[in-house]
């Protein structure tokens, strides 16, 4: 998860972001956020509208979200696959996404666990 709100502020190098196989945002106005506009001339998905916005991840029709949407296999458990969540929503909307991704990830047995010290 990731959360930025200005054009001129970046987190997430353009190789990551180039490398993204499913991009997830809360809005359209999360393509204004320095990650994503910094490198709409290069990432197909900008480009091309090929993004999910998280209504359609977490909705009620989310069962209905296929790769042919997106241009490529859903896989959460595929090791190389990175999917980026950008959101410029309020903080409370990116806390409960990031405690059901987590939940979710847990119950999946997927996932990295990074220790931070």
């Amino acid at each position: 998860m990731h959360i930025l709100h200005r054009p001129s502020m970046r987190e997430i190098d353009t190789e990551t972001v180039k490398r993204t196989n499913l991009l997830i945002v809360d809005s359209d106005e999360a393509f204004h956020s320095g990650d994503l506009e910094s490198c709409q001339k290069i990432v197909k998905f900008v480009k091309n509208d090929n993004y999910v916005l998280l209504s359609e991840v977490v909705g009620k029709n989310s069962h209905k979200l296929d790769s042919k949407k997106l241009g490529h296999p859903l896989d959460p458990k595929h090791e190389k696959q990175i999917t980026l969540f950008e959101s410029v929503g309020v903080s409370a909307q990116d806390l409960f996404s990031a405690i059901a991704i987590y939940e979710n990830a847990l119950k999946q047995n997927v996932g990295t666990e990074l220790v931070l010290a």
